[in-house]
């Protein structure tokens, strides 16, 4: 029951979740769309649920009923609306990987690489560290005590009415999420976010990247297999600093709300607005759900995306008006 109900709520809730999110788009096309679409769709819907009820007062186990009935009406909606073009979506996957596996044999380099990352990440990470006083303790207290940011996480004490907790940890919803599927699961925080949540990530990260490939190559897919192995081991031996450097945190710490973050928000921000077709309202509203996700996960989107974003347009504003100068030049 364990197994079903992990595989349930990290890969199957999710992957019917973005249904909707590729009905509406029209992003058929595009590979592992759906389950990306959706889980960015699960956070974002946790983390906009999240903020009435959380910081109203309202009770955890509220807070775990209303998300679930609404996942489960978005999946419903998707359905009935998007099943056939669902359905033919998972054929012409299934088809794809296959054919790509058997035209490329290197990538099997690649998904041993991926099996070796995955599991020495969730066999051998450190079971401590001094972040996880703080960390792993907000998700206990929430889902012991039933409400939200009430207990100090320093002494396990009620906080008074002048007690204090960062901001920063109060208007996330990671936190509240990660709590959410302990409780779904049934499984303690420190087993979720170092045992199950890195598998989810770094599978998403690389789909994210697949994507990001596709864009960038314009659905050429002969070197894609070397390029996951090289970029796979970029991230292998990329240890630079050992605290502050990319591989460190997506080989330790990719359950950190920042490491979300930066592995899966930032370029997948990357990739829509490369792919963006500006006159349909829905990629709007669908870019709308990336930052809601990537505020969710944490504060520090609240920079970072708008920043990713003014840098993209004006690097797309400067090269329009140079090509637009080359050809009235000419």
């Amino acid at each position: 029951m364990f197994i079903i109900k992990y595989l349930l709520i990290c890969f199957i809730v999710p992957e019917l979740l973005g249904v909707l999110v590729s009905g509406v788009t029209k992003h058929w096309e595009r590979p592992f769309f759906c389950y990306i679409s959706g889980l960015l769709t699960m956070l974002a819907m946790a983390y906009v649920l999240y903020l009435p009820l959380g910081l109203t007062g309202r009770s955890f186990h509220r807070y775990v009923q209303v998300c679930l009935l609404a996942y489960g009406l978005w999946i419903l909606v998707g359905l009935l609306l998007y099943h056939r073009a669902y359905g033919a979506y998972l054929r012409r996957m299934a088809a794809g990987i296959l054919q790509f596996v058997k035209e490329h044999p290197e990538v099997v380099a690649f998904f041993l690489l991926l099996v070796v990352q995955i599991v020495r990440v969730i066999r051998y990470t450190q079971i401590h560290y001094s972040d996880d006083d703080t960390y792993i303790s907000l998700v206990g207290d929430i889902l012991h005590s039933d409400g939200f940011y009430g207990i100090d996480y320093v002494t396990g004490r009620p906080l008074s009415a002048g007690g204090y907790v960062d901001p920063k940890f109060r208007y996330t919803g990671w936190f509240a999420f990660q709590a959410l599927l302990c409780r779904v699961v049934g499984v303690h925080p420190l087993i979720l976010v170092k045992t199950l949540l890195p598998v989810v990530f770094i599978l998403t990260h690389y789909m994210v990247i697949v994507d990001l490939y596709g864009c960038l190559e314009q659905k050429a897919t002969h070197g894609l297999a070397f390029f996951l192995l090289f970029y796979g081991l970029l991230l292998e031996f990329g240890w630079s600093v050992l605290t502050t450097s990319w591989s460190y945190y997506f080989l330790t710490w990719i359950w950190y709300g920042k490491s979300f973050l930066q592995f899966i928000i930032l370029p997948l921000v990357l990739s829509q607005f490369l792919r963006m077709e500006w006159k349909n309202f829905w990629d709007y509203l669908w870019v709308l759900v990336i930052l809601i996700a990537g505020v969710g996960a944490s504060t520090m989107a609240v920079i970072l995306l708008p920043a990713e974003g003014a840098i993209l347009f004006v690097t797309l504003g400067i090269l329009h008006f140079w090509k637009k100068g080359r050809v009235a030049h000419a």
